[in-house]
C-alpha cells in the first residue's frame, strides 16, 4: 500500500530500499522494460569484482553529462553509477533486480541528493547544526547507548559518536558545528585504524615491508579494503599517513595498492 511523503517524522521512517523495490515491481508489472548499459552483456560475460572500474576517465565522464554532478562522500555521481563497470559490480554485489534495479537505485539516489541540495541552499547555521546533531546521536545508537561498552572498534566508534553528540548540543557558537564534526571524523578514523594496525601487525610479521592489493587471500583482501575505504580522499589519505607514522609505518599508494613498510 502506498504512503504520503507527509507521514514520514523522520529518517527512520523512510526506508529506501523498500522504495526501490516498489518502484521495480511496479515498473516490471506495468511496463515492457528492460534495461542495461550498452555492451553490458559482452562485458559480463568474463566479469570479475573491480573490473574496468580503475580505467573509467570520471573526469571525462562528468563533463559528458549536462544534469547535476554534485554528491556526498557516501555515493558516486550518476553518470558514473550509470556506467558498466559500476553497473556490473552492484549487479553482481549488491542487488538482485538486476542492471534495472541498479539504474533505479541510483536514479532515486541522485534524486534525494538533489534535494537535499536544495533543501540546504539557504539554510540557517541551526539547521546543519541540528542535522549533525541528529545524525551523530543516531549513530551513537541513541537511547539504546551503553556508555559501560568498549573493547572493540563498533563500541569505540559509537562512544566517540556519543561525545560528538554532547559536544554539539553543549557549544554556544552554532558555527562551530561543522569544525567539531570534522575533528570526530578525524578521531572516529584513527580509532578504525587502531585496530586495522592490529591485523596489520600480524600481516607483517618478520617483515619489513608488505604489498596490500585486492587479492584472493582473504586476509590481504580485507587489509585492502579497509584502506580503500580509509583512503577515498586527500584528508584521509593525509590521516592514514600521520597515524601509521607515529606508529613506525610508512605508507604509499599507487593507484588501487598499498606499500607499506617498517621505517
Amino acid at each position: 500500500m502506498s504512503y504520503n511523503l507527509k507521514d514520514l517524522k523522520g529518517p527512520n521512517d523512510f526506508s529506501f530500499d523498500n522504495e526501490v523495490r516498489a518502484i521495480l515491481k511496479y515498473l516490471k508489472e506495468t511496463w515492457d522494460i528492460s534495461a542495461a548499459p550498452k555492451g553490458y552483456a559482452e562485458f559480463m560475460k568474463n566479469y570479475k569484482d573491480y573490473q574496468g572500474m580503475e580505467e573509467l576517465d570520471e573526469e571525462a565522464i562528468l563533463k559528458s553529462f549536462e544534469g547535476a554532478c554534485d554528491t556526498t562522500s557516501l555515493s558516486l555521481p550518476l553518470p558514473v553509477r550509470l556506467t558498466k563497470e559500476h553497473t556490473g559490480y552492484e549487479d553482481r554485489n549488491q542487488v538482485n533486480g538486476g542492471p534495472l534495479e541498479v539504474l533505479i537505485s541510483s536514479l532515486l539516489t541522485h534524486g534525494a541528493i538533489i534535494g537535499q541540495h536544495l533543501v540546504q541552499s539557504d539554510t540557517t547555521e541551526l539547521y546543519k547544526r541540528l542535522i549533525a546533531i541528529e545524525h551523530s546521536f543516531v549513530m551513537s545508537d541513541g537511547d539504546e547507548y551503553d556508555k559501560d561498552a568498549t573493547g572493540n572498534e563498533e563500541t569505540d566508534l559509537m562512544h566517540a559518536y556519543r561525545k560528538e553528540f554532547h559536544s554539539l548540543i553543549s557549544t554556544k557558537d552554532m558555527r562551530k558545528a561543522g569544525e567539531i564534526t570534522k575533528d570526530f571524523d578525524n578521531k572516529r578514523q584513527e580509532i578504525s585504524l587502531n585496530y586495522f594496525l592490529d591485523s596489520l601487525k600480524g600481516y607483517m610479521w618478520g617483515e619489513s615491508q608488505v604489498t596490500i592489493y585486492f587479492s584472493s587471500d582473504e586476509k590481504r583482501k580485507n587489509l585492502w579494503k579497509f584502506l580503500k575505504t580509509m583512503t577515498g580522499s586527500e584528508r584521509k589519505f593525509k590521516i592514514v599517513v600521520d597515524v601509521l607514522k607515529q606508529k613506525g609505518i610508512s605508507i604509499e599508494k599507487d593507484h588501487e595498492v598499498f606499500i607499506l613498510k617498517i621505517i
